[in-house]
């Protein structure tokens, strides 16, 4: 399983030993210090409507069209762990070159719930190396990162299919001129020429210089 997180939400989550709809999958949650997923926060259960919580090691499998559970005993109230998949959209992500080389869209996991992969704008990816580090405002890869980044082929995942390809593709757009308006350097605009005075003031500063 290689599975891309955001593709994801709003997969309904199901308990394996009842047969019960627990709701919908809401947000995943990362353990940036391993770089593994640490849970999901379901929503909209028909029974209640109350956010529950999912520690993924709960998590029996992620199938084509639901997310089964252990057991309804499985979601239960508690404050989620680790640094939710919506926080981290948009971080920079950049090389120990000191290179950045795009901005974070997804992230792909393994069947353990590893990170293996960054999604990048552009319809870029970049693998995850062991030593990563997943910051408050950017997530830092080796330094030959850049040459390992590699185009994706076009998805139609669940946003696909809610929005429309188009509208993905516009968003991915935005967030591509946002990228590189930051990576851009700033020139500076020319200043306009002085005027020089006019006849009246030359005349009226050489009589105020002649009385000093």
């Amino acid at each position: 399983m290689f599975r891309q997180l955001q593709a994801l939400k709003g997969m309904e989550v199901v308990a394996l030993e009842e047969g019960r709809i627990l709701g919908e999958l809401h947000r995943a949650f990362l353990n940036t210090e391993k770089k593994k997923v640490s849970g999901i926060t379901v929503h909209g259960s028909r029974f209640s409507g109350e956010l529950g919580w999912v520690d993924v090691k709960d998590i029996v499998k992620v199938g084509e069209d639901v997310i089964l559970v252990s057991r309804s005993a499985a979601c239960r109230a508690k404050q989620p762990i680790g640094r939710s998949m919506q926080q981290m959209l948009g971080l920079q992500v950049a090389t120990r070159a000191g290179k950045i080389i795009g901005l974070l869209v997804d992230l792909e996991v393994d069947e353990q719930w590893r990170v293996t992969e960054i999604v990048l704008s552009e319809r870029r990816s970049v693998p995850v190396d062991k030593d990563a580090v997943f910051g408050q405002d950017a997530i830092i890869l080796s330094a030959d990162a850049a040459s390992k980044v590699r185009r994706l082929a076009r998805q139609r995942g669940l946003l696909a299919r809610i929005f429309g390809r188009d509208a993905v593709d516009q968003a991915e757009d935005v967030i591509s001129r946002v990228e590189r308006s930051v990576a851009a350097p700033k020139v500076e605009q020319p200043q306009p020429p002085k005027k020089p005075a006019s006849r009246a003031a030359r005349t009226k500063a050489s009589k105020k210089k002649a009385r000093s």
